[in-house]
């Protein structure tokens, strides 16, 4: 078999060395190369960063503390905020109904800490991981409740065979690669006034720089535990809106153009 001439030409590593494709088909949140030169594979979004540019997925960062965090590549970065494309994955998750992000985000911890404490049809322990990400969906008005849904990052011992929570309170679902625009802060944050001030900072820069995103709710996470008096890692995560079918394949197109033309 033949060497993809751009592999040459551009120098990339042995793992860098896959064939490109001519033709790019996108189905959901996957990109499919198919090349005369190789059979069909499966990438994702954060795979075409690695075959065009050699991007490594970060796989531990340091605010992860040698715990399993959600693979994701930095693909942007500014003084204030920076895009992440997470790969897709399991999560355990509950949802609270409150008026206070803390109480609303103790409640659901703990339910989920039930859970991988034993609290499954196995009865078996799954290892802590990071972070505890808490999806804020802001009531209509300031006497409305507010949705909180709490998740913890499905262990990757366990993402192809998770134990089912016994639970009815607590629920197992896979995410998509998706796209956030996330920003970060230190000290302690679990107070609404906090919470509220960074996610509404990081809301009104995506605005400036005229980004497009998912503007009814936001992600907190936190990388912590209550008793870390320093060095402590927060962060606000803004999902970026979904491209649609006609402009993905548009995008990739121009990548892939751009990259066989230089």
């Amino acid at each position: 078999m033949k060497t993809c001439k751009l592999c040459i030409r551009k120098n990339y590593s042995a793992t860098c060395r896959v064939q490109l494709c001519q033709t790019v088909y996108i189905y959901r949140s996957e990109i499919w190369y198919t090349s005369l030169l190789a059979t069909m594979r499966t990438v994702t979004a954060s795979s075409l960063l690695l075959i065009l540019g050699c991007s490594a997925v970060i796989a531990e960062p340091w605010f992860c503390h040698d715990l399993d965090c959600p693979k994701f590549t930095v693909t942007k970065k500014n003084d204030f905020y920076e895009t992440r494309i997470y790969t897709r994955g399991k999560w355990a998750s509950t949802r609270v109904s409150g008026y206070v992000y803390a109480a609303s985000l103790t409640q659901g911890f703990y339910r989920l800490f039930d859970y991988i404490g034993g609290k499954n049809e196995p009865n078996v322990k799954l290892n802590m991981t990071a972070p505890v990400v808490t999806k804020v969906e802001h009531g209509d008005g300031p006497f409305c409740k507010s949705n909180f849904t709490v998740s913890f990052f499905v262990p990757f011992a366990d993402q192809d065979d998770t134990p089912k929570p016994t639970s009815e309170d607590v629920y197992i679902h896979s995410t998509p690669s998706a796209t956030f625009y996330v920003s970060q802060y230190g000290g302690y944050s679990m107070d609404d006034i906090t919470v509220s001030k960074h996610a509404n900072d990081l809301i009104s820069k995506l605005k400036e720089d005229g980004m497009d995103f998912e503007e009814d709710f936001y992600f907190t996470a936190g990388y912590d535990a209550p008793f870390k008096l320093t060095g402590r890692h927060n962060e606000i995560w803004v999902m970026k809106k979904a491209a649609k079918e006609a402009d993905k394949i548009a995008a990739v197109r121009s990548v892939l153009n751009k990259e066989l033309s230089s």
